[in-house]
This record gives C-alpha cells, sequence and structure tokens, in this order.
C-alpha cells in the first residue's frame, strides 16, 4: 500500500484537492504555533501497546 498516495489522492484516487490542501494547512498552522512555542501536537493513530489495540481496534484491525 502507498500510504502517501492515499494521504494525498485518498483510496481509489478519489478524494478532492480541497482535503489535501486543508491537511497541508493545518500542517503548516501547526508548524508555526510549534515554532513560536507551543507543545508539538501527537496524533495517536498508531496504539502504543497491545492492550490499547484491543481496546479500540475496529474489526478490519482485529482480523489482522
Amino acid at each position: 500500500m502507498d500510504l502517501g498516495s492515499v494521504f494525498r489522492e485518498g483510496l481509489g484516487r478519489i478524494q478532492d484537492p480541497a482535503i489535501l490542501k486543508a491537511m497541508l494547512d493545518q500542517a503548516g498552522a501547526l508548524r508555526t504555533a510549534e515554532a513560536r512555542g507551543a507543545a508539538p501536537r501527537r496524533e495517536a493513530w498508531i496504539p502504543d501497546n497491545a492492550e490499547e489495540l484491543l481496546e479500540t481496534a475496529t474489526p478490519v484491525a482485529s482480523a489482522l
């Protein structure tokens, strides 16, 4: 799977380009805020441990 392509174009390459622009705008704003002293924002999209995975897993992830 090409994760970069999925972020840029969505699954099936049907994502509206405005979504990527919004993500890039948000990333730029967060980088600017961090450069000005704000705490880094942490996105917890991968569980830190097996217990957390079991608590938050979707049926698809549970089958893996």
